[in-house]
């Protein structure tokens, strides 16, 4: 089986063309893209490969909920780069206050509360879902089933739990659509990036929001991994004769991988 498995940073050649739509210039105008997203740590970059009516699909349907919502505290915490006015600066803690639940002595929700983010326990929830149904032989659906989750922290978690009085619990938006919209957004650009045209794309209706059978293409992957020094881990590799590529998102924390079934190999 083979395995390729891409860098940390890299700038590729200019795809010319949008790997999205494929509508090419003086039709559409292209701009560089970011595989893995500048606000997470990305820095592998695609050169002319996205135009400007896909990114806004992209930005609007999903992107922007996934980098503003679902992993507000990862960014933060880990101090990600932003596109605020502060572009290519570091996101301070102090940009966005953390949120904590508070609960009744009944286990009733009572309020939410804003807490100083040097004094926010950081927690990512990081989800097993089940594998894309096409590798399994299986017929295509739209609805994902998530087997569990489970908690990946920094070492200071503990201690600044136990500074918060009273009943409380830890807030994070999940959404299986745009999280796994996401992954096939990464897993497509890399394989556009590493292998051009030499495969058949399958991810760019479910990236543009033109199919919901996210999850046949789009799920979990092989058993979770120990942290590592890399922000992120990604590869590609073949299975079944497909390429599928294999998303590990906040490596770092030993977060679990995903994967996306990319395409037919030609």
């Amino acid at each position: 089986m083979s395995m390729i498995r891409l860098p940390e940073a890299k700038r590729y050649p200019p795809a010319g063309y949008c790997i999205y739509c494929k509508r090419t210039p003086p039709e559409v105008t292209l701009s560089l893209e970011h595989i893995i997203p500048l606000a997470i740590n990305g820095h592998l970059l695609l050169p002319a490969a996205s135009c400007e009516i896909c990114a806004k699909i992209i930005n609007e349907q999903f992107e922007r909920g996934f980098l503003r919502d679902s992993v507000i505290d990862v960014r933060a915490h880990l101090k990600m780069r932003s596109r605020s006015k502060r572009r290519n600066k570091e996101l301070p803690p102090s940009e966005r206050p953390g949120r904590i639940a508070r609960f009744s002595d009944t286990g009733a929700f009572l309020e939410w509360e804003q807490i100083s983010r040097e004094d926010h326990p950081f927690a990512y929830v990081g989800v097993t879902l089940e594998a894309p149904t096409i590798l399994m032989n299986k017929p295509a659906k739209n609805h994902i089933t998530v087997y569990g989750g489970e908690l990946y922290f920094d070492k200071t978690y503990y201690e600044k739990t136990m500074k918060i009085k009273g009943r409380s619990g830890l807030v994070q938006n999940f959404s299986p659509d745009q999280l796994c919209r996401e992954i096939a957004k990464i897993a497509h650009g890399a394989a556009i990036a590493e292998l051009g045209t030499t495969f058949e794309p399958f991810l760019p209706p479910i990236i543009l929001g033109q199919s919901s059978e996210i999850f046949h293409l789009v799920g979990g992957a092989i058993n979770t991994e120990k942290p590592t020094a890399e922000t992120h881990s990604l590869s590609l590799t073949v299975m079944g004769g497909f390429w599928v590529a294999i998303v590990r998102l906040f490596a770092v924390l030993g977060a679990p991988a995903l994967m996306a079934v990319v395409g037919r190999k030609r």
